[in-house]
């Protein structure tokens, strides 16, 4: 999702949350937004593709554990429609070059029978 949806996605929950003329039918149908932040990404999807809303996966270059929901949008416990999208920023992943240098060494023995060095 761009930077400039969010606003709008806001709006529209919003809108729904304030909007309607007191049926209670509309308002049952609302869903529960769960709180996965300190969460897999794996695990926020599930649990929110359970209630019939959508993850939308933001990768930020902040800190935190790679692949760990670190906020999210709406909050927990915010009332929305099946189907609303839940924006959840997990910190991309990095990669890590590990490089071993391997020194030779030769070792010089002296026969002293012979007295000549080995190698």
């Amino acid at each position: 999702m761009s930077k400039g949806a969010l606003p709008i996605v806001a709006f529209c929950l919003l809108a729904a949350a304030c909007g309607g003329d007191g049926d209670t039918a509309a308002t049952s149908a609302l869903v529960q937004v769960p709180d996965v932040v300190g969460q897999s990404m794996g695990f926020a999807r599930g649990a929110l593709g359970a209630l019939g809303l959508v993850a939308d996966v933001i990768e930020t270059d902040s800190g935190g554990l790679a692949g760990q929901v670190a906020e999210q949008v709406p909050a927990a416990g915010i009332e929305v429609a099946p189907g609303s999208s839940v924006v959840i920023k997990v910190p991309a992943s990095t990669t890590t070059t590990t490089t071993t240098t391997v020194a030779e060494s030769t070792t010089t023995t002296a026969d002293p029978a012979v007295g000549i060095a080995l190698a």
